[in-house]
């Protein structure tokens, strides 16, 4: 008999795996990098999701009776976020609400493109004071929506028609 065989060596259909190249460190290099690759995706994904939310069937406010600021509920806050990538742009919707007496919530920029200005209210007793801020500036699509967009009841997205709107 050989004393290959004795010794351990296995030969023949037994022959055991070569043994890999490459050190657990840069296996875990290609881990960290595939978890982080997929942690991005996840996110994009969620916020893809949620601007389909956003931007589900917006309605015509035609027919709805307008509102004054002072006869809505008193947390009724509204804020502004600019899609239409004017800089300045959704503080200068602010100001125009504001001077009109609605209580001021944030102002900022939209996590997504929006072509048509919208207001948005958070639950059915906030659609007429969205409808009267549509009718302040003049917008003609209000929605209401289940997503907290802004921390207040009632939520401008300025689209890419605000020239059009004179926003």
């Amino acid at each position: 008999m050989n004393d290959s065989y004795r010794k351990g060596d296995r030969v023949g259909a037994h022959r055991g795996w070569p043994a890999m190249g490459m050190p657990l460190w840069a296996k875990w290099l290609i881990a960290l990098g595939l978890v982080i690759i997929l942690t991005i995706v996840g996110v994009l994904l969620v916020q893809s999701m949620r601007a389909d939310m956003i931007t589900s069937n917006p309605t015509s406010s035609e027919g709805e009776t307008p509102t004054d600021p002072s006869s809505v509920p008193e947390d009724t806050s509204v804020a502004v976020l600019d899609a239409s990538s004017t800089e300045g742009r959704a503080d200068s919707v602010m100001e125009q609400l504001s001077a009109a007496g609605w209580a001021s919530g944030i102002t900022g920029g939209a996590s997504a493109p929006y072509d048509e200005t919208t207001v948005f209210y958070q639950a059915p007793e906030y659609k007429a004071a969205a409808q009267a801020v549509a009718d302040e500036l003049g917008v003609s699509a209000i929605s209401e929506t289940s997503v907290d967009l802004s921390g207040s009841p009632v939520t401008v997205i300025v689209g890419t028609d605000a020239d059009e709107l004179g926003l």
